[in-house]
């Protein structure tokens, strides 16, 4: 883990979900991260099943990404394929008649493939894992299942994908300082596995329990009062590193989120990677 101050956010750093995981789950003194009552909140009965999930798997959402993925099917496919570029030789696949009728050698065309644009690609994205007391955890799970699908549909496409998922929390009684946990989830040199993402990205336990448990351990000094049993572990907060991992897609606050988590997911979806011109 990492630490460092930046403008007036102490962030810790992670390098991958595993690592992260594993820290939490160390913690000598649990207090709400551990708390074994209305685990249908944090979706899990103990600080060690949150723990147990995130590493041997969660998938109860792969119904919703298939869903998602299959209402876009069409549209990805149609951006599938070799690219091709018409090249003039003295042979190839048919001739030019004009260039025939006029002597030119060269009056055969040629179709060569030739890389598409999206080879070599890496797109960062940056998902805020912030979320108040009064977000639903299926409001978590749906918005999870979204952002998977995303990932899943970049990958299909053929871009290198680097997610980073940010925790920021503010201080209810210094709005000057703020915590963040960042942690790199998955790298665009590492193949991508869709499944190893999904409890980072929609299960209420990587907040209500892994996140809690972080900041139980942290040594930032409003943790000192916001952390303990019956504390409000701070409020939820937009990300703040964006610009210092230079995000190409911010996935902001679940309270931001509207609308049917299918048909608009798709809508968000498709504009999403419209807008980077990859289809």
């Amino acid at each position: 883990m990492h630490k460092e101050i930046i403008g007036k956010v102490h962030v810790e750093r992670w390098d991958s979900l595993g690592d992260l995981v594993r820290y939490a789950g160390d913690n000598p003194n649990p207090r709400s991260s551990d708390k074994r009552t209305d685990n249908t909140w944090s979706g899990s009965q103990s600080l060690a099943e949150a723990v147990d999930l995130c590493l041997t798997g969660w998938h109860d959402i792969r119904p919703q990404v298939d869903e998602i993925f299959g209402q876009m099917e069409e549209h990805i496919n149609m951006a599938f394929g070799d690219v091709f570029e018409m090249c003039y030789d003295i042979s190839g696949d048919s001739v030019d008649i004009d260039r025939f009728v006029h002597g030119e050698p060269e009056h055969m065309l040629e179709y060569v493939t030739v890389p598409s644009g999206r080879m070599g690609r890496v797109v960062r994205v940056l998902v805020n894992g912030a979320a108040n007391c009064h977000v639903r955890p299926e409001t978590i799970r749906n918005r999870g299942a979204i952002v998977v699908a995303l990932i899943d549909v970049l990958n299909k496409l053929g871009v290198g994908v680097e997610l980073w998922l940010e925790s920021a929390t503010l201080d209810h009684y210094d709005t000057n300082t703020l915590h963040s946990q960042l942690c790199k989830i998955h790298s665009s040199e590492e193949r991508l596995d869709i499944d190893n993402l999904m409890f980072a990205m929609a299960h209420p336990s990587m907040l209500r329990r892994i996140g809690f448990s972080i900041l139980e351990r942290t040594d930032w000094k409003p943790a000192r009062k916001l952390a303990v049993e019956g504390g409000s572990y701070g409020q939820a907060h937009a990300v703040t590193q964006a610009e210092n991992i230079q995000a190409d897609i911010v996935i902001d606050r679940m309270e931001d989120a509207t609308g049917d988590p299918v048909t608009d997911g798709v809508k968000y979806i498709m504009s999403t990677i419209k807008g980077l011109s990859l289809i």
